[in-house]
């Protein structure tokens, strides 16, 4: 996973300002928001410039959604809650990838893991549903 190791490098820093001592990161992964089709068909390839990227992390205690600016760079902290802040609206693993939609204390985000990150999501969406799951078996 050569990909995934290079994020990893470029992540880790900002993950580990961000984590509290004794907080492990149970599942993580990169994730992107794209613009819709009817904006591919209006601007053409221009449309991938208004492209999101995110990296995902999820920890016993917390979502933490770290945000490149642009692929290549840095990623900074957009948001970090608690895992009962954060619900899975969608899961729909795909050939290409998989795809995510989550609410973050609020905010919606349609999330898309390309298929070298199709793991990862998949782990993402365990630990979330393991913690938002009923007691009594039911949501």
């Amino acid at each position: 996973m050569k990909g995934r190791d290079r994020f990893l490098t470029r992540v880790q820093p900002a993950l580990d300002a961000v984590l509290e001592p004794g907080e492990p990161v149970r599942a993580s992964g990169f994730a992107m928001v794209m613009a819709s089709r009817g904006m591919h068909v209006l601007v053409g390839a221009a449309a991938t410039l208004m492209s999101k990227y995110y990296w995902i992390a999820v920890t016993d205690r917390r979502l933490i959604v770290l945000k490149f600016q642009a692929l290549g760079t840095k990623p900074v902290l957009e948001r970090a809650v608690p895992l009962s802040s954060a619900k899975i609206l969608k899961r729909k693993p795909g050939l290409f990838g998989t795809r995510l939609e989550l609410d973050v204390d609020g905010s919606r985000y349609a999330l898309r893991f390309p298929v070298q990150f199709k793991a990862d999501a998949e782990a993402i969406a365990v630990h979330l549903s393991r913690q938002n799951a009923s007691p009594f078996g039911r949501p």
